[in-house]
């Protein structure tokens, strides 16, 4: 086996063992009961259309929704900016569908920056800090799980994942569209992290 062969199996096995990883994770997170209270739910922030939040968006706040109203959270904490275009953010979008289904506002944490799940999850830290939030759940899609709640543990977040069971991605092409998405960001992320830096 010559040196390229030897390259282009390590990057077929490197890619099925990591597709099996992330898949394998959303599975397990989701359908691990969620028994024990946290502090806060972090949302992280998806598509919004106006004022309205996108069909993805809206599971991921019902969700948390659905944690706060089982008094698994005290607080909901939602995340996301907006583009130059949209008049509204991300997590001004869910903070104003939250109140229409009956949560508090004073329960409600909002960070408006963010454009990517990075971002999402280190500015939400400051508002954990702010208000001495020690535990959260993170509230995703199945298949986001597993980068997201590593990118929260490098940034020492003591977080656990939420995924949404009414998630938007239910055929499999959708799956498998967001499965390799997630493979390339989590590999980009795990690449610039540890090697990089």
């Amino acid at each position: 086996m010559n040196k390229i062969q030897f390259l282009v199996s390590y990057l077929i096995v490197y890619c099925l063992i990591l597709l099996t990883s992330i898949y394998l994770y959303s599975y397990e997170s989701l359908h691990t009961p969620k028994s024990s209270k946290r502090d806060a739910a972090i949302v992280l922030g998806a598509a919004a259309w106006n004022d309205k939040p996108s069909p993805v968006f809206q599971e991921r706040i019902n969700y948390a929704i659905n944690l706060y109203k089982n008094k698994k959270v005290k607080y909901i904490v939602f995340t996301g900016g907006k583009s130059k275009e949209a008049p509204f953010t991300e997590a001004q979008v869910a903070k104003k569908y939250a109140m229409e289904k009956g949560v508090l506002e004073e329960d409600i944490l909002t960070e408006n920056k963010s454009r990517i799940t990075e971002e999402n999850i280190i500015n939400s830290k400051i508002i954990l800090k702010e208000y001495k939030i020690k535990t959260v759940y993170l509230v995703s899609d199945p298949l986001h799980m597993l980068r997201s709640i590593t990118i929260a543990h490098t940034n020492n977040i003591k977080a656990y994942p939420a995924p949404t069971p009414t998630t938007k991605y239910q055929s499999f092409k959708s799956q498998f569209t967001f499965l390799t998405r997630e493979a390339f960001y989590f590999s980009g992320y795990l690449y610039y992290k540890f090697l990089i830096k």
